[in-house]
């Protein structure tokens, strides 16, 4: 229905709450601090993905250190990282939609661990 008082306005001057949008906490830095922490040894991600992005992400991870680190799809890899990785269902869990990711850090390149001593080299 329209408003037949020509001075009626449709906005009102107004300065909007402050809203400030929750921090995300980034998953993927976390879970390769934690894998880092134990070198060599298996490690699962406790969060499930559909199929799909269990497998890109595990390919992802599995040549990252091919990849330069600005055109890595995931965040949190360091220069020269070597992961291993698996993906597939968790016995643990019934739901065979739910995939996991298991990884294990296998250290840096030997070319990136030469390039990192030149760097700091006085």
């Amino acid at each position: 229905m329209k408003n037949s008082d020509p001075s009626a306005r449709l906005t009102i001057k107004s300065t909007p709450p402050n809203l400030r949008k929750p921090q995300r906490r980034a998953y993927w830095p976390g879970v390769f601090a934690e894998g880092r922490e134990c070198p060599g040894e298996w490690v699962r991600t406790a969060k499930w993905f559909n199929r799909s992005t269990a497998s890109q992400v595990a390919s992802d991870l599995r040549n990252a250190h091919h990849r330069e680190v600005g055109k890595m799809r995931v965040s949190g890899i360091e220069p020269g990282d070597v992961w291993e990785t698996r993906w597939d269902n968790d016995p643990t869990d019934p739901d065979p939609e739910h995939f996991y990711i298991w990884l294990r850090f296998d250290g840096i390149t030997r070319l990136d661990r030469i390039r990192m001593m030149e760097e700091t080299a006085w």
